[in-house]
């Protein structure tokens, strides 16, 4: 019995590490991506433009768009997930991810086949 559950113990302890291990590369795969997506998210805000008409009426709104992004940066979709409710917002949201494009490619790191997330694109008064 003794013999029996120091295995037990060597068994838990080799699948423990081995379960670290893939925790760290896990981990590791989650640290690029977000920072991926920051970077994303940083070239959509650097081109998005206000439209003046939805200036003017005091309009503002967040679209959310999901995008499917391949790892050469190409975006492989856009679709609209949640309305802003003003169609000139929703257009602008469109025209800043065509414009930021093409986004980096994924780090070599990186071993997703492609990357699909929810990006917000707010519009606000004043920011």
């Amino acid at each position: 019995p003794l013999s029996k559950r120091k295995n037990a113990e060597t068994n838990f302890i080799e699948k423990s590490e081995l379960k670290d291990a893939g925790g760290a590369k896990e981990q590791q795969q989650k640290e690029l991506l977000k920072k991926y997506l920051q970077e994303v998210a940083a070239k959509i805000h650097a081109v998005k433009r206000y439209p003046r008409q939805a200036r003017r009426k005091g309009w503002e709104g967040t679209v959310v768009i999901k995008l499917s992004i391949l790892p050469t940066g190409d975006v492989e979709q856009a679709l609209l997930v949640n309305s802003s409710k003003r169609k000139v917002l929703d257009e602008a949201a469109f025209q800043a991810i065509e414009k930021a494009q093409p986004f980096p490619r994924f780090s070599e790191k990186l071993t997703l086949p492609s990357i699909t997330v929810n990006i917000p694109i707010q519009f606000v008064l004043g920011e």
